[in-house]
């Protein structure tokens, strides 16, 4: 008799490929494990970077539309002043009565009035305060939308009072949060605001220096209010912003820090703007992470 030939695997076979089939999705799935965490902590950490550009880049506008416009006394001494020239005219194409024109005499002394209240008076030119930890002035940088969305109305900009400090957060007195400030009110001090707004989180560092016009070295401070004679009434030409966060996650600690340097496009200073950019633009930002 001829002997059958054997079909198919041996049970030893089987138990062999099971094992080397096992062993390979085993590794397989570390290896996508492995790849699925580092995607995550690149992504926190890329998340975490455009949190604080984000902020950086909203001081930087804020800062690059600083400009201050409002001046309530001389709108109401123009306004004023229009008024009584709208009168004199209408006096003087009135017919004449022989009747002395009281009116006119008021029209005398509100010019006179009116001259000597500019001759004493001082514009309001700029607001700007700034320590090397927080700092309050007025922006343009505010879209306000349209009251019916519907309409084919274009959104404008509003000027608004703005101000950024580091304080505790609002629900964790433990941590440190930047919060920025802004207000319609421009009439009211510049730094009393309404409750602001958290921007970040875990900061242990926000520093503001100045550069003012032909000046070396930056300073720590500005007051365009109450500072020395080179800043009362003037913008700084530049601020350097610089922002650090530190936060812990799995007992890691991860920094982020960036540092960028802006000037004011709109600086409606006395003198002619001279900022080493010829366009009024900053300089990029750059930024780390470490941990």
């Amino acid at each position: 008799m001829k002997k059958l030939e054997q079909i198919g695997f041996t049970l030893l076979e089987v138990l062999i490929a099971m094992t080397i089939l096992a062993t390979l999705t085993l590794f397989a799935a570390q290896a996508i494990k492995q790849a699925l965490v580092s995607k995550q902590k690149i992504q926190s950490q890329l998340d975490s970077m455009s949190q604080v550009r984000d902020t950086i880049s909203l001081i930087q506008k804020d800062l690059q539309l600083a400009y201050h416009y409002l001046d309530v006394e001389l709108e109401y001494l123009q306004s004023s002043q229009k008024q009584s020239e709208e009168i004199i005219k209408s006096n003087s194409d009135a017919p004449k009565t022989g009747v002395p024109d009281s009116s006119a005499q008021l029209i005398v002394k509100s010019k006179e009035l009116f001259n000597a209240k500019m001759a004493n008076r001082t514009s309001p030119q700029t607001h700007f305060v700034g320590t090397d930890e927080k700092l309050y002035f007025y922006t343009g940088n505010s879209l306000v939308p349209p009251q019916d969305p519907s309409s084919n109305e274009n959104p404008y900009l509003e000027f608004v009072k703005v101000g950024y400090k580091v304080a505790p957060c609002p629900l964790k007195d433990d941590k440190k949060c930047l919060i920025r400030f802004s207000s319609t009110q421009l009439n009211q001090n510049i730094d009393e605001f309404p409750d602001g707004f958290t921007l970040l989180e875990d900061v242990t560092e926000f520093k503001l220096r100045y550069l003012g016009k032909n000046q070396q070295d930056w300073i720590s401070s500005w007051n365009s209010i109450e500072g020395q004679e080179t800043q009362k009434h003037r913008y700084p030409e530049a601020v350097e912003i610089t922002l650090k966060v530190e936060s812990e996650k799995e007992k890691q600690k991860k920094t982020i820090s960036m540092q960028i340097i802006t000037y004011l496009h709109f600086a409606n200073n006395k003198e002619p703007s001279s900022s080493p950019s010829a366009n009024g633009g900053s300089s990029p930002g750059s930024g780390n992470i470490t941990k």
